[in-house]
């Protein structure tokens, strides 16, 4: 369960992305920022949707920020 307290971990989290080098630790990443509530984000969730699909066809790295918007979709 997401508690607000920790959304400061949560963002810099978001600052640091560039910086973490593995396909499937930058999915789950972007799992959180839906988790998390972070509507500010959806662009670029849709932005690394796309990019993982291009970039690694034959892995399921793009399900996470597919399922990072459903549940951002749900709570707008």
């Amino acid at each position: 369960v997401f508690v607000e307290a920790d959304r400061k971990y949560v963002q810099q989290l978001r600052e640091m992305y560039s910086q973490i080098r593995a396909p499937y630790a930058q999915a789950g990443a972007c799992l959180v920022f839906g988790v998390c509530d972070m509507e500010e984000e959806i662009s670029f969730l849709l932005h690394e949707y796309e990019r993982f699909q291009q970039e690694y066809p034959k892995e399921d790295f793009e399900q996470h920020p597919l399922l990072a918007l459903h549940l951002l979709h749900k709570k707008l």
